[in-house]
């Protein structure tokens, strides 16, 4: 059984009250420094800006290697469907989604200019910066709520959680002094909310016995309430996985 989505990953007004402001204090940071109030589709829940890199790095490969094969044949010949790998599919398919050109097959009918593989290209390192500049302010997010509900934590599972997200310890930080500009009452409120949470995540995770991604994985089918707040709380999934961590070691 498939578990439904909350939708908490691209909309943060689909998740908890506490994402919500710590939201907030990230658009306030982002506008204090000359930016922009952070995107209601940048959310807490998602991949790191690592993952991310990761995923998109094989695609830019492939990218690389269909323009400089064009380039090679000239205008004129069609691609040669040796090339047409599935590491090159999925990157001719993921830079034309910024162009509007069509499926990967359109592609290999289609796109014989050196100069539309570059639009193409183009078009996609352009979408890949805005992917990873989204997943960086996610990892913020992430680390400010790690760090403002660590002692609730296993300190190896946070220790991992911040490796996990290179580079976003300055943002991170950006929140917190955000979060401080709070009035007294609302900013100590929020923080002892983070972290009763994430308390609830710690003991929810040890009742349950997940000791697995498996056991996790059945958990989350079974109870959807469960899934809910895993999906929509984040200090709730960073208990839940705290708990997971030390179960495994």
């Amino acid at each position: 059984m498939t578990r439904p989505l909350s939708g908490c990953a691209n909309n943060i007004d689909l998740c908890s009250p506490n994402d919500q402001l710590i939201h907030d204090a990230l658009s306030r940071n982002n506008e204090a420094h000359g930016g922009k109030a952070a995107s209601k589709g940048v959310t807490p829940n998602g991949p790191t800006r690592l993952e991310v890199k990761k995923q998109e790095d094989g695609a830019t490969s492939g990218v690389k290697s269909l323009v400089k094969h064009v380039a090679a044949h000239g205008d004129k010949r069609p691609l040669d469907e040796k090339i047409a790998d599935k590491l090159l599919q999925k990157a001719v398919s993921e830079a034309l989604k910024a162009v509007g050109a069509g499926t990967v097959s359109t592609v290999y009918k289609g796109v014989k200019k050196t100069t539309d593989v570059h639009i193409a290209a183009t078009g996609w390192a352009r979408d890949l910066g805005t992917k990873l500049d989204a997943a960086l302010q996610r990892d913020a997010m992430n680390v400010s709520i790690a760090q403002l509900v660590h002692s609730k934590l296993s300190p190896g599972y946070v220790a991992q959680a911040l490796k996990a997200r290179p580079g976003a310890a300055d943002l991170a930080r950006g929140i917190y002094q955000q979060i401080e500009r709070m009035p007294p009452e609302r900013g100590l409120a929020l923080v002892k909310s983070l972290q009763q949470s994430a308390a609830d995540g710690v003991a929810t995770a040890r009742v349950r016995l997940i000791g697995s991604e498996g056991d996790l994985r059945a958990e989350l089918d079974r109870d959807p309430a469960f899934a809910q707040r895993y999906e929509t709380e984040t200090a709730f999934r960073h208990g839940v996985r705290s708990a997971l961590f030390e179960a495994q070691q």
